[in-house]
């Protein structure tokens, strides 16, 4: 429900016409206008550590997929384009993988 009130991507839906939010704010500027990075993190486990690593790698692979207007961004620089690559076609290890969430808010801001 918050994603599909902040989302940017959502921008001009009617979703909540008529609904209490759009009474008490009919005007408001939050609405649809953040990019919105959702996790799911009950797919991301395994049977042992190699496993679950795979597992979260193959989860931030597709978040940053979803975001493949970042790779011909002028707001990023070669070397977090680089990053950004890396990550949505699986090739980071375990070190990236690990701020990956926070690579990629940092990128939409």
């Amino acid at each position: 429900m918050l994603d599909a009130y902040l989302n940017q991507r959502y921008k001009g839906n009617s979703w909540f016409d008529g609904l209490k939010v759009s009474e008490l704010r009919p005007d408001d500027p939050l609405k649809n206008s953040f990019p919105v990075i959702s996790v799911d993190m009950k797919t991301m486990y395994g049977d042992n550590y190699e496993d679950t690593v795979d597992a979260v790698r193959a989860g931030m692979m597709k978040l940053f997929q979803r975001f493949g207007e970042l790779d011909g961004s002028d707001r990023l620089s070669p070397s977090q384009k680089k990053l950004y690559r890396s990550i949505a076609d699986g090739e980071e290890g375990i070190g990236a993988l690990q701020s990956a969430l926070s690579f990629l808010s940092g990128f939409l801001k």
